[in-house]
């Protein structure tokens, strides 16, 4: 089966899953979570970025945002700024989240609503509370507590399951606890598109992408572009970047990440260090070694790059086409 695109597309709504890297706690007490929801309101403040729920568990958390701009830029951003704060309270060198993010484009129509639902019900289903209504680090909280998580819109889903807002809360109640519960058949790994990570209709999904002008944010040069081609190029698993074994292919593998990120990709250093489980020094002794490699060893990347752009723009002009 060939790997699914992900659309990133502005204006969208997106569930969002990080896993911690090699199944680390990311909190360790109530500062730690503290910290997340108020980095997380920081995202959210924005009139241009809506968060309708949130969950943070010990070794993954969850999302449901829109935004103007590509909503996983959102949460990288967030995913850096909590690993900076993390790292600062507990230096250690090691990656705290996977590199790669779980990012389906979903339609709001027909699968927000059962997603804010499986998003409040996660502690209750992985048996850390009896009942989700105890389980402070969740966005539940707001739409049962209307002083809670301010931030959090919640109106969407309360307006529309009841028009009388003394009754909202009640109804949201029996909304939760529904024995019948769609989103259980859900496939949240790859969505249920043909072509696309999303949870859509075909129809939605053309919509999204004309609108767009079919120049979709995701097929510019990304971190995860750079790591998957250098990676591939290597025959190198993405996970062994971060690996505390100490391996000379891998450590070439990062030191072409490194120089191509400063050539094409230009993200922050930090946010480098930070996926590869290395050093800022490091990253700078990686940069000056590459400056002493031929060109042409650079262009090769380069063009490979180019390749990789060149299919997903094409993709989702084929796709409209093919449909």
């Amino acid at each position: 089966m060939d790997t699914k695109i992900r659309l990133d597309a502005n204006n969208a709504t997106y569930y969002i899953r990080v896993n911690s890297a090699h199944q680390k706690r990311l909190f360790d007490s109530i500062l730690e979570f503290n910290s997340a929801c108020d980095l997380l309101e920081n995202i959210a403040q924005p009139a241009s970025t809506e968060v309708y729920g949130f969950c943070f568990l010990q070794q993954e958390v969850h999302f449901l945002i829109k935004s103007d701009t590509p909503a996983i830029e959102a949460i990288k951003q967030w995913c850096m700024q909590y690993s900076h704060w993390y790292h600062s309270i507990h230096p250690h060198k090691h990656a705290l989240f996977e590199s790669k993010l779980l990012c389906l484009l979903i339609e709001p129509k027909l699968y927000l609503n059962p997603l804010i639902r499986y998003t409040h019900l996660l502690p209750k289903e992985q048996g850390l509370v009896p009942n989700s209504d105890i389980y402070p680090w969740s966005s539940h909280q707001r739409y049962i507590h209307e002083h809670q998580f301010p931030w959090v819109n919640s109106s969407t889903l309360l307006r529309e399951i009841c028009l009388k807002r003394s009754r909202r809360i009640n109804r949201y109640e029996s909304f939760i606890n529904e024995q019948f519960r769609s989103e259980k058949r859900l496939d949240l790994h790859v969505g249920n598109h043909p072509k696309y990570l999303a949870l859509a209709r075909p129809e939605y999904i053309r919509q999204i992408i004309q609108s767009q002008n079919n120049d979709l944010t995701q097929v510019t040069y990304s971190l995860d572009d750079i790591i998957n081609t250098v990676c591939e190029e290597y025959r190198v698993d993405p996970s062994m970047l971060v690996s505390a074994r100490k391996i000379r292919r891998v450590a070439e593998v990062k030191a072409v990440i490194c120089w191509l990120n400063h050539e094409i990709c230009k993200r922050p250093l930090s946010e480098l260090a930070d996926m590869l489980a290395i050093d800022i020094d490091t990253i700078h002794i990686y940069l000056r070694s590459m400056q002493a490699k031929h060109p042409v060893f650079i262009q090769r990347f380069k063009e490979r790059l180019e390749q990789n752009l060149m299919g997903k723009l094409d993709a989702p002009q084929r796709a409209i086409n093919e449909d």
